[in-house]
């Protein structure tokens, strides 16, 4: 028998409907046997079959879920090891006070949180937040804040932007996670890719937080489940082939069911807001409803309650925007942007916003890194003769890719440039997918990356030569770089008067764009 892993978990995801501890194990049928045997001392499991394990599972209350994921792991890997034994180490981590706490908060309609850093009641600045020593005296002066929940494949940090910017027009003090990040009104509390649930319970936590949108990765989800069970809003942006062979998800149609889960992260009556022109939904939508019955489920995209009506952003029929007014959109040039301005509106008039502060923050957001850092960044470089664009962004999939492609084709340029690489854990037809979606740009030259930190399993030049192998037998020169500032480099040196360059900024979009500043005469 081989454990593949062993994990708590704090809400639904594939393996548990609710906060406990799980283990993935490949195993012969009679050793299967043997250890849900043993472990089934620890409480009542469920069985879920993977196409490449098993997953078993017990729920239990928050404060136990760590000991249980210790001892289930332990039961698992130690023959000699006495489910006994085990279940009197689970009962000693009980903290029955802060579960009773816990409880009555959500009875009442109060947000909660119960973590081995402690116990929240309520959310944001009508929070506070107990450590495991000290049992909460009341919970009558905490409550609610307004919580949006933001996942999909593409488009997920774009969309969680564009709705802080709108609690911002409102003028309140706006938290948000996404993969850049924490953010607390105009600072950063800190860098990094904090889109799973530590950085919500962070954030939740945090005592200026009038407002909170939180991007949430589909690997947090699949490690520790949904985050939260009190938010308003849940978008679900699009679903479409990437990291798939992780975690037993093998499909898109799996990781449909993996994105809608933030669906469970909704309170009774919240809305989930869907992209109503992927295809993806209707198995899995149709299972989620009769599990919530109360959410209120809302699309954006053609035929939907938010969607684009003579180039103005309409929601419910109300005129919201003009598209051309939201700079993102590049005069509606980058229709994934498009769509993510109405995936926005859409939640953000959920949210009780009103339509002209959702029309105040759609217009907010710039494509400058000081707005929007890393996604859409467009800058003008003086060249010899003239003057070049060169437009930095995270495409990092096929998806991502078309739309890029499709933008830079509209784009006037007298040449079109490329800087692109992949990391290794995309399969040889992702890979390829999204190296002939980049032709649809019509490239001149492209300068290809190569990503030492992200092979994941691939020889150093492989994915590159995979890449380079496509672009030249379409006839597109290329040249290969050790990482992705040099290849950046190189590209602005090779610029002329009309070009426009793409760099697609996936390792140190930071950098990136200090060299790109660098160039206009910009600080860096």
């Amino acid at each position: 028998m081989e454990l593949v892993n062993a994990r708590y978990v704090t809400g639904r995801t594939l393996d548990l409907d609710g906060p406990g501890a799980v283990i993935h194990v490949r195993a012969e049928s009679s050793e299967l046997t043997a250890l849900a045997a043993r472990i089934a001392a620890l409480g009542h499991y469920s069985r879920r079959d993977f196409r490449d394990f098993v997953a078993l599972g017990i729920r239990c209350t928050p404060d136990v879920a760590e000991a249980l994921a210790d001892a289930m792991e332990l039961l698992a890997t130690d023959p000699s090891a006495s489910p006994y034994d085990a279940r009197q180490t689970l009962d000693a981590a009980r903290r029955p006070t802060w579960v009773q706490a816990l409880e009555a908060a959500k009875a009442q309609g109060i947000p909660a949180l119960l973590d081995d850093e402690g116990l929240s009641i309520g959310a944001g600045c009508r929070s506070a937040t107990y450590g495991l020593a000290v049992a909460p005296a009341s919970i009558g002066s905490h409550g609610r804040i307004p919580v949006a929940m933001v996942t999909g494949t593409n488009g997920k940090t774009t969309t969680t932007r564009f709705l802080a910017a709108m609690g911002t027009a409102r003028g309140l003090t706006v938290g948000h996670t996404s993969s850049d990040g924490i953010f607390v009104g105009d600072g950063c509390v800190e860098r990094g890719d904090w889109s799973g649930p530590g950085a919500a319970r962070r954030l939740l936590r945090h005592g200026r937080v009038e407002f909170a949108v939180l991007e949430t990765a589909r690997g947090g989800i699949l490690r520790r489940g949904v985050q939260v069970d009190f938010a308003d809003v849940a978008v679900v942006t699009n679903v479409s082939a990437d990291h798939l062979g992780e975690w037993g998800v093998n499909t898109v149609d799996e990781m449909a069911e993996v994105k809608l889960l933030v669906g469970d992260g909704l309170r009774p009556g919240g809305t989930l807001v869907m992209n109503r022109e992927n295809w993806r939904w209707s198995d899995v939508l149709v299972r989620f409803c009769d599990r919530r019955p109360d959410v209120h489920v809302r699309w954006f995209g053609a035929g939907g309650q938010a969607r684009v009506r003579g180039e103005v952003v309409t929601v419910d029929g109300v005129d919201v925007i003009a598209v051309e007014d939201i700079p993102l959109t590049f005069g509606g040039r980058a229709v994934h942007n498009v769509e993510n301005a109405l995936a926005a509106s859409l939640a953000g008039v959920a949210m009780g916003l009103p339509v002209p502060i959702v029309a105040a923050g759609l217009r907010r957001l710039t494509p400058d890194p000081e707005h929007s850092a890393g996604r859409g960044n467009v800058f003008e470089v003086p060249v010899e003769g003239g003057v070049a664009t060169v437009f930095v962004d995270f495409a990092h999939n096929a998806e991502g890719m078309r739309h890029l492609a499709a933008l830079a084709l509209a784009w006037p340029a007298r040449r079109r440039l490329l800087v692109a690489g992949q990391a290794g854990d995309r399969t040889d037809e992702l890979l390829d997918s999204f190296t002939r979606l980049a032709l649809g740009m019509s490239p001149a030259r492209v300068y290809l990356k190569e990503m030492a930190k992200y092979q994941r399993g691939r020889k150093p030049g492989e994915v590159v030569g995979r890449m380079r192998a496509i672009f030249s037998a379409a006839g597109v020169p290329t040249s290969s770089w050790p990482d992705e500032l040099a290849a950046t480099d190189a590209a602005l040196s090779d610029l002329h008067d009309g070009d426009f360059l793409l760099v697609l900024a996936h390792t140190d979009a930071a950098g990136v764009v200090e060299r790109v500043r660098a160039r206009v005469g910009l600080p860096t």
